[in-house]
């Protein structure tokens, strides 16, 4: 899972408010869901579940997926001076 970055317009706040929230998800289809239940339409608007609407500007991801935890631990238990199977 990787972290996403959203930036949006709010239409209920200033004209200069521009909004900003962070997601873990698959891909950015999957994060921009978590903040809107419809699909953005071809200008980039949505509807959120309390019935705001939105713009989404950029998504950005943040974070790739890194290696799993068990190749991490694997890699410890090699360099390791003991073993730790019975």
């Amino acid at each position: 899972m990787n972290k996403y970055e959203i930036r949006y317009e709010h239409s209920d706040m200033p004209k200069d408010y521009l909004g900003k929230t962070c997601k873990w998800a698959r891909d950015e289809k999957q994060a921009i869901s978590f903040l809107c239940t419809s699909k953005p339409n071809k200008q980039g608007y949505c509807t959120t579940k309390k019935g705001a609407k939105l713009k989404i500007i950029s998504v950005k991801c943040i974070s790739l997926q890194t290696k799993s935890k068990s190749t991490e631990i694997k890699t410890t238990q090699d360099s390791a001076p003991f073993s730790l199977e019975n």
